[in-house]
């Protein structure tokens, strides 16, 4: 890959983009000489409610961090993770190459089973930690002594996505190489409920939406894949990217999907109608057809939403981490230069963006954080409740009003 991270992208006017302040680097456990140049796998997730993160600090062990005695205001003030006490850390080894991970947060809202004494998790606050590995396995642990609690095998590849269901009911998806999309029980003891056959042979990155009733999952293939979760169908494929589609990532309101390509763009969709409305793009001029669907020097590897529905975040294989509002799609907001990126996930309230190198280290930038008008603020909560087609419905409300609510007008 050929990286220039000697000069900071700039917005149409040709100035230079601002920088996302470092708040804090969590060190790895390698010496520092793993090579960048390959992408390989390496993950970072923060828990639900904030409690926990967690990161791949080498080929195959990750830390978890107990976010509200390490990761305080007068740490990310000084940027000193030196003076961790040993006990707020815990190591496990995972056993192969670390590729996925992901918080599974037990809650009172999530759906209930019959019988819940004969199951292994009894704890209604249990937090688990699940990663995905390079061998196909999917291992689950105790976030707070790091024993091992579940091995689920049935993947014939790469573990390349994990995600737990929003509703707290503890069930996990898994993506994989092998061209699978798998369900797994864990309040069943990890019991596969259901394999589900993507069209692309190596699937990437999966997303539920807000209401764990649709699956989006994308992989090397053009097209965006959108699952029931209830019935198990496929809904229908999104198609617009020119390249392989690595990412994808929910609107908090899940009115909005956004999936990152090798084609060097950002699509974020109208979820109901499979339009795309926004695009953000990593290269200027945009390339045409035929770069686009090659090598262009600006693969976007990963996308992640914030938590408030207005801000994403992008890894490009440039060497910059853009932080961006959907509003005004035309720049980022800030950049962020870090070679060796390889994945990146937003606090639970929104106001730090964690950023995962496949060197080991963990790097915490502040996000953008902005005010949203009142408009913005009624159709996030209005579009929590009302798709599409419901907003086309309403009686009595102006076309242009419509428009606004459905994403047509920014």
């Amino acid at each position: 890959m050929n990286r220039n991270t000697s000069s900071i992208p700039t917005n149409d006017a040709g100035e230079p983009i601002a920088k996302a302040k470092l708040l804090l680097t969590l060190p790895s456990h390698s010496s520092g000489t793993t090579s960048p140049r390959s992408w390989d796998g390496s993950a970072c997730a923060w828990s639900a409610d904030g409690s926990y993160f967690a990161w791949s600090c080498s080929h195959r062990l990750v830390n978890i961090l107990s976010s509200k005695k390490f990761l305080t205001p007068s740490r990310l003030a000084t940027g000193d993770s030196n003076d961790t006490e040993q006990d707020e850390v815990v190591t496990i080894d995972a056993g192969d190459k670390i590729w996925s991970m992901a918080f599974g947060l037990r809650s009172t809202s999530g759906k209930q089973k019959s019988n819940p004494s004969t199951f292994r998790y009894l704890v209604v606050d249990d937090v688990i930690l699940a990663t995905g590995l390079r061998n196909g396995r999917i291992r689950t642990w105790d976030v707070k002594t790091g024993c091992l609690k579940l091995e689920l095998i049935d993947h014939c590849g790469i573990i390349a996505d994990l995600r737990f269901a929003p509703d707290g009911s503890l069930r996990l998806v898994s993506v994989s190489h092998d061209s699978t999309i798998k369900v797994w029980d864990l309040e069943d003891d990890g019991n596969l409920t259901k394999t589900l056959k993507s069209k692309a042979k190596l699937v990437l990155g999966c997303s539920w939406s807000s209401d764990a009733r649709l699956l989006a999952s994308v992989g090397d293939f053009k097209t965006v894949e959108l699952w029931n979760m209830e019935t198990y169908a496929l809904v229908r494929r999104f198609e617009g990217h020119h390249h392989s589609v690595t990412k994808c990532d929910f609107s908090p309101d899940g009115t909005l999907l956004a999936t990152s390509s090798f084609d060097s763009r950002v699509i974020i969709w109208d979820v109901l109608q499979g339009m795309p409305i926004i695009e953000l793009c990593h290269l200027k001029p945009a390339p045409s057809l035929i770069f686009a669907g090659g090598s262009n020097g600006a693969h976007v590897h990963v996308v992640s939403f914030s938590p408030d529905g207005k801000h994403l975040g992008s890894i490009c294989e440039d060497g910059f981490v853009r932080l961006w509002d959907i509003f005004e799609p035309d720049s980022p907001v800030s950049v962020a230069s870090v070679d060796d990126a390889s994945c990146c996930c937003f606090s639970p309230l929104g106001s730090s963006l964690a950023i995962g190198t496949r060197r080991g280290k963990a790097l915490i930038y502040r996000a953008p954080l902005s005010v949203s008008s009142l408009q913005q603020i009624c159709r996030f909560t209005i579009r929590r409740f009302l798709r599409s087609n419901q907003v086309e419905s309403l009686q009595m409300v102006p076309k242009a009003v419509q428009k606004f609510l459905k994403y047509e007008t920014l």
